[in-house]
Formats: C-alpha cells, sequence, structure tokens
C-alpha cells in the first residue's frame, strides 16, 4: 500500500516506465471484451488497401515457454520481496504524477529501486529476474482485469475512473501498473470504455518486454527472454504503423536477418512500409521483387492487385 503518499494537487511530470514501446501483460484465459480478431480480412482487402494481416500470436508455443517459467517463480526471500515492492511504489508514484496527483520524491524512489535493483542483479541471473517478474505480473493481470470491467460495465471512461484513486480498485491499479493505460490506449490496444482489441497473451508478451528492460543495464532483453517473444515483439513492432518508415525499415532489415519471415517476405513488409508513407512507387518495386521471390503467395498476389499495374 502507498498511503503514506497520499494523491494531492501535483504538476511534476512522471519519467514514463515504458521502454521501447512496450507495456504491461494479461495472461489467457480472463474474461476480457475482446473485439472479434476478423473484422478486416487482408485476403479480401479492396483495390486501394494495402496493410498486414491481422496481427496474431502463437498462443500455445509462447503459454508452454510461460508455463515452464512460472514453475520457478516463487522466490520469497526478502530481497526478492523488496525488490517487488520497491517496484509497486515506483509505478504509483509514476501513476499519480501522470495525473497530476502525486505529492512525495519520485528521484526518492526511483533511486531507492535502483539501489535494490543493483544489489539483487549482484547475487542473481537475468533468467531469475524474468521468473520473478510473474509475481509482479499476477498483481498486474488482477489489477488491470478488475479496472477495466470497473470501465466496461459501467460504461466509464477510463480517464475519468483514474481520477479517483483513492478508490480501491483504482489505487491497486496505479500500484500494480502504473501508468499502462495511457500507452495501450495510445497504441490503440484498448478503448475508452475498457475495451481490449488484442489477443490476451499479447498484454503478457509486452509485460515480459518491459520487466526485462527494467534490468537493462545489467543484461540485454533479447539475451534473456526466450527467442519466440523477441521475434513477435519485433515482429508486432514492425506491423505498428506508428513507426516512422526509417525506424520500420531497419526492423524489417532485422527481422529478416535474425528470424526471417514466414507468412510473406521481406519484401512484402518493405512494400507495405512504403505504401503506409504514401511513397507508392517503391512500394510497387517492392511488392514486385517479393512477387518474384513468392509469385504464388495470396498475400503477395493481393498486395499487387491493391497497388495496381506496375510501371514499365
Amino acid at each position: 500500500s502507498m498511503t503514506e503518499d497520499q494523491p494531492k494537487n501535483c504538476g511534476s511530470a512522471a519519467k514514463p516506465l515504458f521502454l521501447l514501446v512496450a507495456f504491461a501483460g494479461l495472461i489467457g484465459g480472463l474474461l476480457w471484451v475482446l473485439m472479434p480478431n476478423d473484422t478486416f480480412d487482408f485476403r479480401s482487402m479492396g483495390q486501394d488497401e494495402l496493410d498486414f494481416p491481422p496481427f496474431e500470436l502463437p498462443v500455445n508455443a509462447l503459454s508452454t515457454e510461460w508455463e515452464i517459467e512460472k514453475r520457478n517463480s516463487a522466490d520469497t526471500r526478502p530481497d526478492s520481496m523488496g525488490l517487488l515492492e520497491a517496484v509497486r511504489r515506483v509505478n504509483f508514484a509514476h501513476g499519480l504524477t501522470n495525473q497530476g496527483m502525486f505529492e512525495g520524491d519520485v528521484e526518492a524512489l526511483e533511486q531507492d529501486f535502483h539501489d535494490r535493483r543493483h544489489r539483487w542483479a549482484e547475487f542473481r541471473s537475468g533468467a531469475e529476474f524474468l521468473h520473478l517478474g510473474w509475481q509482479a505480473h499476477a498483481r498486474f493481470e488482477t489489477a488491470l482485469r478488475e479496472l477495466l470491467r470497473l470501465a466496461n460495465t459501467t460504461d466509464t471512461r477510463i480517464e475519468d475512473i483514474l481520477r479517483n484513486p483513492l478508490d480501491p480498485t483504482v489505487h491497486s491499479y496505479f500500484e500494480s501498473c502504473g501508468d499502462f493505460l495511457e500507452h495501450a490506449n495510445a497504441f490503440g490496444l484498448i478503448g475508452s470504455t475498457g475495451e481490449v482489441f488484442v489477443q490476451p497473451e499479447f498484454f503478457t508478451l509486452l509485460f515480459r518486454r518491459m520487466w526485462a528492460n527494467r534490468m537493462s543495464d545489467h543484461w540485454v532483453p533479447d539475451a534473456v527472454l526466450p527467442s519466440i517473444e523477441s521475434r513477435e515483439f519485433l515482429r508486432w513492432r514492425i506491423e505498428d504503423s506508428n513507426l516512422g518508415l526509417a525506424e520500420r525499415l531497419r526492423l524489417i532489415d532485422r527481422f529478416s536477418t535474425e528470424f526471417g519471415f514466414d507468412e510473406y517476405p521481406a519484401d512484402y513488409a518493405r512494400a507495405v512500409a512504403y505504401a503506409q508513407a504514401d511513397d507508392e512507387a517503391a512500394a510497387r518495386q517492392a511488392m514486385l521483387t517479393a512477387s518474384e521471390a513468392d509469385p504464388s503467395n495470396p498475400l503477395v498476389v493481393a498486395g499487387l492487385s491493391a497497388l495496381g499495374p506496375i510501371d514499365e
């Protein structure tokens, strides 16, 4: 509980907890208000549309990895419990500060977390830190579920609900989730009254990335996370049109080198990136190259149709 830091009127700006565009997560099996995954069928797109297919995670493979880790997550040693408590304090401070309602020393809380993290990492491994994260995830899972349920069942905007941090549900959310919902809303992952537009496992993937980033000055996240998680996180970044063209193309090159595309050729991804950046000539050329590499791929065939004929 953070009752020693009651919400006040305070205008200081919080440092975001999100690193690299990742935030927190939920695991499958919860009672989410999910939007249907087939609301947009890429394979029947019109002539003027070009996009990636709907993003879907390989849930079974991810769940297998996660279940194995959870068997090793029951760490109750004092330094681990202290580290988790420090995370909750920082979450609470950042969440409330973003609402302009926290009076306290955010930097002192961050320094306490930093010091505890450094001492903890001296005698532990990156894998142990990932395992410990499942305890934080369990709290997050419950708090976020309840907050979204409250918004959805009362048809109340999340931003209005968050203005009442003394409500137990909101208080628990800030402790466990920080400023997650602001980022989730900005990326179109949730609706204003608690709708969820992605697979619930997707939030778990992002939580894991965020958690690994908390120790990024000790271990490189992609070195400690399972390869399948690094792959799916990178794929999501590529298929998210919020990225600028240059960054998107850089990540496509990286993905092609490190993992290789399965559902479509790399040049198909480049064509989509160019098209969404309004560079039709480059999009056509990339799609033509994709067609030469995989002429029978239905995505490529549809992409060529959407772009129109290639100018000779």
